[in-house]
């Protein structure tokens, strides 16, 4: 058997072992002997270079407490191992030691296998191994104890027919700060009893990849060092943390001594992997902290931004004159951010992810968090479009997907479909814009159907920010279901569900409507919390009455069948929408919006139906858009439950005015506005003749025009001569979507897309009657905003399945 050799490098941290007898293979089966040679660091820890000069005077050593974990790769699965101490090669050099174990599964030829020093606070995952280090000590000494950590690395080559060693060096992948701190006068005796370090850019955890050792970064937030192992000698304080490489942005160090709250400002600091660096922080630098959350807002050349509204989701406050804001945390609050001003950039999470990233996440400890806003080159953008994805909800399944006129489905993920099909729209799109555009999801952009994956929602992030739009999403019922760690996940991957931001004269306003009653499933309509309503009101008394108000939420507020009358959602008491309800927090909502002589526009999804619904309430005639999912119905077709194709919706806001929308269908023409069926047409026994009692046998025309509502004025042209036709708006069907998943519904049953789904208001189809039955009909149909989009009864789908909602002709 192959013996492997791993000398460690001076430059590596020694680490003890409390799971050293962790055995991986414990079954009857033969496994090969792997006995390693490798060099570990004794308890004292480091033998780090400090900023390129002298090192810190410590030596670096294996201990006989200690254990590697090793890994090779069965393609994308994990093959792991424990090596144990054996001995050491010289009693007289414990930087190398022999160790032995074994994989988990033989290998049959040469493998690459990586090895990392196993210590407390490091986990093996299914992509890599996460140090949390959140429990640092602050020391440097302490035989036998977790201190300061670092993160071991080394690769090689193992052949197990071969009987010549491998040489492994281990490689540092963390930097380590030493933190000298001389405390004020006053405090300078009195004891340390919490100590954090905190920054932009700072992270409690990180993950080591396997395969190429590269760092990522993990739970963005503050560092706990534990008081024992800060040191005060002659009034100053020091300590040392572990941290991920890089710059930390406006670093601070938040202690609490002798029970007084201080915050010491140290700046920005660049950290080298390998490399110790010293900070000193003067007294003069410490501050008394008198609230929880404080900082300060500035732009990218050290102005400070006044009158930028800041929260955690629960209080709301402005910046000073100096840029500067303080408040009292809530105690669920998990955030803290900034609404976005219209003159200001959108920062994202990073070149190539255009999502927005206006927060920091709370720590506990840490008190100081500053933001550095950019101002736009052209100043604020009067004129610009917002594209509208209604829920893309992608899943962990493999939903039927077609690429031809057969029954041949096609293995490919719903990540893939919305990355090819829609996004790949969007930026054909983009390519001939000349104004600025942003995006939005209005949520469900994950269903965990198909079991739960802690990736989704960032693979879904990744491809909706992968274009040139800043792009924004609020958070759905599917996001969260119930579930504290689905919930907790959008979170970890979007921010805050309750924020708002600025664009021209709009003021967008993102908010969790996703409520669960006791026992039961979610509201719906959608409701908000006593604390959601009082956060809503003190956003919007900050805004300026002459902007427009954009409300996006998920679940629509003005309809709905799950409604709690004892809460006080009321029933819509319309005759063709029975078992309706609006929200109990309805009425609340339309007072705030009366006072924006702007105007106001009601955004969300859910439904998988397209709807732009319209109520007189309260004396108030409202109108809710309600968008169609970008995935359609859960990807297993190409159109929604109402017959709109899957695609989103395009915006274009100048000044305070929404100057136009369309419905962009995906792959299709932004002219496309609708489809035409003859009412008599067979699909699987579904017939819009039969559902919405057409006189059969005259050949009547069916326009299923996509974002109509009670403005657009659709005719039928006949032998030149226009008629209006006559629109439906009724809970009810679309025959052709209905006969489609009749037969291929899979991820729904069939009543959701039939009659039997009360939640289904039918409001965007038109029918009309024509004199001469061979007649070739245009239909005109002409939106509010001047638009008018045609098309002929010679593109009537005819075929029940073998049509756009199958696949996409090539």
């Amino acid at each position: 058997m192959k013996k492997i050799i791993y000398s460690m490098a001076a430059m590596v941290l020694m680490v003890s072992c409390s799971n050293a007898n962790e055995v991986f293979n414990n079954n009857d089966q033969p496994k090969q002997t792997v006995n390693v040679t490798a060099c570990k660091i004794a308890s004292t820890r480091v033998s780090y270079t400090s900023d390129g000069a002298t090192p810190e005077n410590v030596t670096a050593a294996w201990e006989s407490t200690d254990a590697i974990s090793l890994f090779a790769l069965n393609g994308t699965a994990i093959n792991r191992g424990t090596l144990k101490f054996a001995n050491y090669p010289s009693a007289s050099d414990k930087t190398n030691a022999n160790f032995t174990g074994h994989l988990e599964k033989d290998v049959s030829g040469t493998t690459d296998v990586y090895a990392y020093a196993q210590y407390p606070n490091v986990y093996n995952t299914s992509t890599g191994i996460s140090d949390d280090l959140h429990f640092q000590t602050g020391a440097l000494t302490g035989d036998g104890s977790a201190t300061t950590h670092d993160i071991l690395y080394a690769k090689g080559s193992y052949d197990p027919s071969s009987t010549e060693a491998v040489k492994m060096t281990f490689n540092r992948k963390m930097a380590i700060l030493k933190f000298v701190l001389t405390l004020p006068s006053a405090v300078s005796s009195s004891t340390i009893s919490k100590c954090t370090v905190a920054g932009n850019g700072l992270y409690n955890k990180v993950v080591l990849n396997i395969q190429d050792a590269t760092l990522q970064t993990g739970t963005e937030g503050s560092i706990t060092v534990d008081p024992t192992g800060v040191s005060v000698s002659g009034g100053v304080a020091t300590f040392y943390v572990a941290v991920y490489p890089g710059t930390i942005a406006s670093a601070s160090v938040p202690m609490t001594i002798g029970g007084t709250r201080y915050n010491a400002s140290a700046g920005n600091i660049t950290a080298e992997a390998g490399k110790l660096k010293t900070v000193e922080i003067a007294s003069d630098k410490f501050k008394v902290i008198e609230k929880d959350v404080m900082g300060t807002l500035l732009d990218s050349n050290g102005n400070p931004m006044a009158g930028v509204v800041v929260s955690d989701g629960y209080t709301c406050v402005q910046t000073d004159a100096n840029g500067s804001y303080a408040f009292n945390r809530n105690a669920k609050a998990k955030f803290v951010y900034y609404t976005i001003p219209a003159d200001c950039a959108v920062p994202t999470h990073s070149a190539s992810d255009n999502t927005a990233y206006f927060y920091q996440t709370l720590s506990d400890g840490r008190y100081l968090y500053d933001f550095t806003l950019t101002k736009l080159a052209g100043g604020k953008e009067t004129n610009f479009k917002m594209i509208v994805f209604g829920d893309p909800q992608v899943t962990n399944a493999y939903n039927p997907y077609y690429e031809g006129a057969n029954d041949n489905s096609i293995s490919k993920s719903d990540v893939m479909r919305f990355t090819d099909e829609t996004m790949a729209d969007v930026k054909t799109m983009l390519k001939s814009e000349t104004i600025p555009v942003y995006g939005l999801s209005m949520g469900d952009d994950v269903q965990y159907y198909g079991g739960y994956n802690a990736a989704l929602e960032g693979q879904i992030r990744a491809v909706l920010g992968s274009s040139s739009m800043k792009l924004f999403s609020v958070i759905g019922n599917h996001d969260q279901d119930g579930n504290a760690t689905y919930k907790s996940k959008w979170e970890e991957t979007w921010g805050p569900t309750d924020y708002s931001f600025d664009r021209g004269d709009v003021h967008y306003v993102c908010f969790n409507n996703v409520q669960y009653p006791t026992g039961g499933s979610y509201y719906q309509p959608g409701e908000l919390t006593d604390t959601q309503i009082e956060w809503l009101t003190e956003d919007l008394s900050y805004v300026d009455k002459s902007k427009k108000v954009v409300l996006s939420y998920h679940i629509p507020l003005t309809f709905g069948t799950r409604g709690d009358t004892a809460d006080g959602a009321t029933s819509l008491g319309i005759s063709t929408e029975s078992g309706h309800y609006s929200s109990s927090r309805l009425a609340k909502i339309m007072t705030l919006l009366s006072g924006f002589t702007g105007g106001y526009e009601l955004f969300c999804g859910h439904t998988h139906f397209a709807i732009n619904h319209e109520i007189d309430f309260n004396s108030q005639h409202i109108l809710e858009h309600c968008h169609a999912a970008a995935c359609g119905d859960i990807w297993q077709s190409n159109i929604n439950i109402c017959g709109t194709p899957n695609g989103y919706y395009v915006y274009t806001f100048n000044g305070t005015a929404t100057k136009n929308c369309y419905y962009k269908g995906t792959n299709w023409s932004a002219s496309k506005q609708m489809s035409l069926f003859k009412a008599d047409t067979d699909f699987n026994n579904e017939t819009y003749a039969k559902d919405w009692s057409i006189t059969t046998g005259l050949g009547a025309i069916v326009a299923n025009v996509f974002n109509a509502d009670s403005k657009w004025k659709v005719y039928a042209i006949e032998n030149g001569v226009k008629h209006e036709m006559t629109r439906i708006n009724t809970l009810g069907q679309d025959a052709f979507a209905t006969g489609y998943h009749h037969k291929y519904a899979k991820s729904n049953g069939y009543s959701f897309f039939s009659k039997q789904n009360g939640y289904l208001i039918m409001n965007h189809l038109y029918y009309y009657v024509p004199s001469d039955t061979t007649a070739v009909i245009t239909v005109e149909a002409t939106d509010e905003y001047g638009n008018t989009y045609t098309e002929t009864s010679t593109n009537v789908i005819t075929e029940p399945f073998y049509n756009y909602a199958h696949y996409y002709s090539k």
